[in-house]
């Protein structure tokens, strides 16, 4: 036959998981404890039958298992009934038992409960008397709350806890994070979420809304790579003729990025850039010279990269000596003596200008002029044949002589 234990069922507590406020049953016969409500309850704790481990004659136990039953405050009849099994009594003789697994559906949120726990033998059951009064509602933990996130791609999980009932979504609001699987649940479970790679070299922040509590994302500022940088144009030692047109050209890479400019320098000093590729920028007017020439990368987050640098070599031109030919006198003229002959030439430089034209009365000289028309008063003096030469100069400092010319002087009389 079935005991009814109810003088050790007595004694029983609701209670919270580890760190919460303990919910405690009645625990005196005589004059149940009033405690505060306590929401959510997790673990119950109460004092076994006294016929726990008792075996009745039929050989069956006397009791077989123990439930935890909830009623409206001042009700008779339980809203949910949970088997509690037939858990061992731990050392100080009762019986713990975290029932928030058991609980496939809570009773309605925020309504005032209080439980008991019943001994369920063949004879029937016996409850203990009530508990204090609990509630249940669908507030959920999320853990972590806050997160910290590298530059690169990542994911993440988000654990949310609550009762079995309870359902609950997730959400981004921003579109760099995004929900990994299903976007919600009912009960405890967890939550995967996707973050994109930051490209930008400012630092973000995001929210995630997980069963109504708000999970913060802190993304680091990607580090940015600089850019890569090479001459093409003018190729190392090239040599040019003064004065010279030279192209400057170079490719330019960013991988995390975009090329802002490129600029060319030459021998450290800004010639010109150009923010368009392929990156070429003509150079005119270079004068004779050595010059070492570099272009210089900036990619969109202002980061710089200045390529090998290059030597090149500006002749200066072949200089081409002037013409000149002699007008005065005539080849093979004559004259008598004393006289005064004007001596002239024609002069030209294709490539620059006359400077000087110096005249010459058998290889000596006898004078010169720096403008055209270039003449010389020459007196004959003693009879003779006499030849005529000039020499023009430029002003590169070459020169030529003309074609000789003859002229014979004599004495008045025929003498």
């Amino acid at each position: 036959m079935f005991r009814l234990p109810a003088p050790r069922l007595q004694e029983v507590l609701l209670r919270l998981a580890s760190y919460a406020v303990i919910l405690v049953f009645a625990v005196c016969v005589a004059a149940p404890i009033a405690e505060a409500q306590t929401v959510n309850p997790h673990l119950v704790s109460f004092l076994p039958s006294p016929d726990h481990d008792a075996i009745g004659d039929d050989g069956q136990p006397l009791v077989s298992q123990y439930n935890l039953a909830f009623y409206p405050v001042g009700g008779s009849q339980p809203l949910v009934v949970v088997n509690l099994g037939k858990p061992t009594p731990d050392a100080d003789g009762s019986i713990t038992v975290d029932f928030s697994t058991l609980l496939t559906s809570a009773p309605a949120p925020g309504q005032q409960l209080e439980a008991r726990v019943g001994a369920v033998g063949p004879g029937g059951t016996d409850e203990s008397d009530v508990s204090n009064a609990v509630s249940f509602d669908c507030t959920a933990t999320v853990t972590p709350t806050a997160l910290a996130q590298s530059a690169a791609a990542g994911s993440g999980i988000i654990t949310v806890g609550v009762f079995n009932s309870c359902g609950w979504l997730a959400a981004s609001t921003v579109p760099w994070i995004t929900i990994a699987g299903d976007a919600g649940g009912t009960g405890s479970g967890t939550v995967g979420f996707a973050v994109a790679a930051n490209a930008t070299a400012t630092p973000r922040v995001g929210t995630l809304t997980i069963a109504g509590q708000t999970v913060t994302v802190t993304q680091a500022a990607a580090t940015n790579m600089p850019p890569s940088v090479q001459l093409t144009s003018p190729a190392s030692g090239a040599v040019f003729t003064a004065p010279a047109s030279v192209t400057l050209a170079a490719t330019a890479n960013d991988s995390d990025g975009a090329i802002a400019n490129v600029e060319f320098y030459v021998n450290a000093l800004l010639v010109g850039s150009t923010g368009t590729a392929p990156y070429s920028i003509p150079w005119t007017s270079v004068t004779a010279g050595s010059y070492t020439v570099t272009a210089v990368a900036v990619d969109n987050s202002g980061a710089k990269t200045t390529s090998a640098s290059v030597s090149i070599t500006v002749a200066a031109p072949s200089n081409a000596p002037p013409t000149v030919q002699i007008t005065n006198p005539i080849d093979n003229s004559s004259t008598t003596s004393p006289a005064n002959v004007t001596i002239a030439a024609t002069a030209s430089d294709a490539d620059g200008t006359v400077v000087r034209v110096d005249f010459y009365v058998n290889g000596a000289p006898v004078g010169g002029d720096t403008a055209g028309p270039y003449t010389l008063r020459w007196n004959t003096g003693a009879a003779g044949t006499y030849t005529f030469t000039a020499v023009a100069t430029d002003n590169a400092g070459a020169s030529s002589t003309s074609l000789p010319v003859t002229m014979t002087v004599t004495k008045k009389n025929g003498k």
